[in-house]
C-alpha cells in the first residue's frame, strides 16, 4: 500500500442483550501503513475510497484504534469529553495496543453527534427535506472485541468485506496525508465523508427504507453508522 494514504475503518453491531433491550457497537482503529492498519488511518493507494472500513498509518503518537457499542437508551444529546492529552494513552482497550484512546473517542463522539442530530430529525437529504426522527436511536458506546474486527478489517489492506463477522456492518475509507497527517485526522475525515453521503446523492427515500438496489452504492456508507435499533 501506499504510505501516502491512510485508511480508517469502523464496525457497528446491535446484539440483544435481553429480551426488552439490545445494544449496537462501533470500533475504529489504525497504525502505520508501513506494516498494517487498523480502522483509524494507514498507509494506502495513492486514490481515496470510501468504503465499510478504514484504516490509517500516522506518526508514533497517533497509532491507535477505537471502537463502541451502543446502548438502548434513546440519542438526544452527546456529552463532549476532552481529547485524551496524550496520544499515546491507551485505557479504554488496553489488549490492542495498536490504537489509542484519542482516536477511540474521537470516533465515537463524532459518530453519537451526529445519530443524535438524526434522531431528533435535524438531517437533511439531497433534496433539502429533513429525514423523518428516529423511532429506537442508540447511543454508540465502545466495544474492544469491534475495535478488534476493525483492525483486522485494516490490517487485511483490502476493500472486501468477505470476511466480516455476522452481524456486524464496516465502513473504511481511505485519505492522502496531504489531508490527514495523523490517525485522529483520517476518522475525523473519513466520519464526515460518510455521514455526508445523504446529502450528496438521491440514494434513499422520506420512508428510510434500505434497500437492495442500496447496497455496494454511497450511500450505505451512510446507513452503516447511522442504523437504528430494529423493532
Amino acid at each position: 500500500m501506499n504510505p501516502q494514504i491512510l485508511t480508517a475503518s469502523i464496525s457497528t453491531q446491535v446484539v440483544q442483550q435481553n429480551s426488552n433491550s439490545s445494544s449496537a457497537s462501533a470500533s475504529g482503529s489504525g497504525n502505520q501503513q508501513q506494516n498494517s492498519t487498523d480502522s483509524t488511518a494507514s498507509g494506502g493507494s495513492t486514490n481515496t475510497t470510501s468504503e465499510a472500513s478504514t484504516e490509517a498509518s500516522t506518526s508514533p503518537e497517533e497509532s491507535t484504534s477505537s471502537e463502541g457499542s451502543t446502548s438502548t437508551e434513546a440519542v438526544s444529546t452527546t456529552t463532549t469529553n476532552a481529547l485524551p492529552s496524550n496520544p499515546r494513552i491507551n485505557q479504554i482497550c488496553t489488549g490492542n495496543p495498536g490504537m489509542n484512546d484519542r482516536i477511540r473517542t474521537r470516533a465515537l463522539e463524532m459518530t453519537n453527534y451526529r445519530r443524535s442530530r438524526l434522531a431528533r430529525g435535524f438531517v437533511s437529504k439531497s433534496t433539502g427535506r429533513r429525514l423523518p426522527m428516529a423511532a429506537d436511536m442508540i447511543r454508540l458506546r465502545y466495544n474492544c472485541s469491534l475495535e478488534t474486527s476493525a483492525k483486522a478489517a485494516v490490517d487485511s489492506c483490502t476493500t472486501s468485506y468477505s470476511n466480516i463477522p455476522s452481524g456486524v456492518q464496516q465502513n473504511i475509507y481511505s485519505i492522502p496525508k496531504s489531508r490527514a497527517q495523523y490517525r485522529v485526522d483520517a476518522i475525523t475525515e473519513a466520519i464526515k465523508d460518510w455521514w455526508s453521503q445523504v446529502r450528496r446523492v438521491d440514494g434513499i427515500g422520506m420512508k428510510v427504507i434500505y434497500r437492495a438496489k442500496h447496497e455496494g452504492s454511497p450511500i450505505s456508507w451512510f446507513t452503516r453508522v447511522s442504523l437504528d435499533l430494529p423493532s
